[in-house]
């Protein structure tokens, strides 16, 4: 009886993680261009599962250990909902932080005035 409760317990708790990270749809809707930083370096694995979200990697980081990639803004919702459950899913747990990509622009010294901002 035991083993039975326990059972239902793990399936009502796997059920839960799913409901509050719904799967993305492939390829479905906007996407967005994201930073995606992991605990130690990108492996093959890392790249197929981004890639399996329908991602397309743009750029693989040698000073971090961080890919740029473009991901349907779905993907990205559901990577950062598991990056909050780490044991919900394998490779989402090794992500350390995901940030939108961007231009950055260098400042003179600490100067923080628009008319400061080199154009590119």
């Amino acid at each position: 009886m035991k083993k039975i409760t326990a059972i239902v317990l793990v399936c009502t708790f796997i059920i839960s993680l799913s409901a509050a990270c719904p799967a993305p749809a492939v390829a479905a809707g906007p996407a967005a261009n994201v930073i995606i930083v992991f605990q130690s370096p990108v492996t093959q694995e890392d790249v197929k599962y981004i890639e399996g979200l329908g991602g397309v990697i743009k750029y693989t980081y040698t000073i971090i250990d961080g890919i740029a990639a473009r991901l349907p803004q779905a993907a990205v919702d559901r990577l950062r909902c598991l990056q909050d459950n780490p044991g919900a899913d394998p490779v989402a747990g090794r992500i350390k932080y995901i940030e939108n990509d961007g231009i950055m622009y260098a400042l003179e010294g600490n100067a923080v005035a628009p008319d400061r901002v080199v154009a590119t």
